[in-house]
């Protein structure tokens, strides 16, 4: 074996692994971060956040399958279905078809809607709901905050009749401080005056929604 063959024969070798161990150390490249759901606004809207429907999914098979029926059943009606940040569904039930003034008993129209809620959780036990309700600012706030929790316990009590199970829906009410239209008008008030059903696959605590 002359020089040069003997120097390819030891340097070769160490050249080579010397390469595997860099590309082996190197950690891979990982893709970037898919965007966040959109953020539903508090207006009212179309039934289904079509912004929010272009948005990387990364909820699970279930939570896709609710997502579609909802949209599906409630298309052509007043009740808005959109997205939250922290991957929950949110629907709104306005409150020009919900309640009268100073009332909690729901209107024929709102207890249709929420038939069509139902029909489509029946079927998804692993689904936990947080029913949130609101008023106008007349009255005093503490009434109102009493009103607006008889509102979502009316919204539950509803959803429970037609087979949800009571332990996996909470309610909370938050009184007039989440108004939706200004309360100077009767346009305004009414639409203050309603219920928001959020969504989810986790336990949802009595935090804010």
């Amino acid at each position: 074996m002359n020089n040069n063959t003997r120097f390819f024969a030891l340097v070769l070798p160490a050249a080579i692994a010397a390469a595997l161990l860099v590309a082996c150390g190197s950690p891979p490249v990982k893709p970037l971060p898919a965007p966040g759901p959109a953020v539903p606004g508090s207006a009212p809207g179309p039934v289904y956040d079509q912004a929010a429907s272009g948005a990387a999914r990364s909820w699970s098979p279930q939570m896709e399958t609710v997502e579609r029926q909802l949209a599906a059943g409630l298309n052509g009606t007043p009740m808005v279905l959109a997205r939250t940040t922290d991957e929950r569904l949110w629907l709104t039930l306005p409150g020009d078809v919900a309640f009268e003034p100073n009332r909690s008993a729901l209107k024929p129209a709102a207890t249709g809607l929420l038939d069509k809620v139902a029909a489509v959780l029946r079927g998804q036990p692993q689904l936990e709901l947080r029913i949130v309700g609101h008023t106008d600012s007349k009255g005093s706030a503490a009434g109102n905050d009493a009103l607006s929790l008889d509102r979502a316990a009316s919204a539950r009590d509803w959803l429970v009749a037609r087979g949800l199970s009571p332990v996996k829906i909470g309610v909370a009410g938050r009184g007039s401080r989440d108004p939706v239209g200004s309360n100077d008008d009767e346009a305004g008030r009414a639409a203050n005056r309603r219920v928001e059903i959020l969504i989810g696959e986790r336990a949802l605590r009595s935090g804010s929604k």
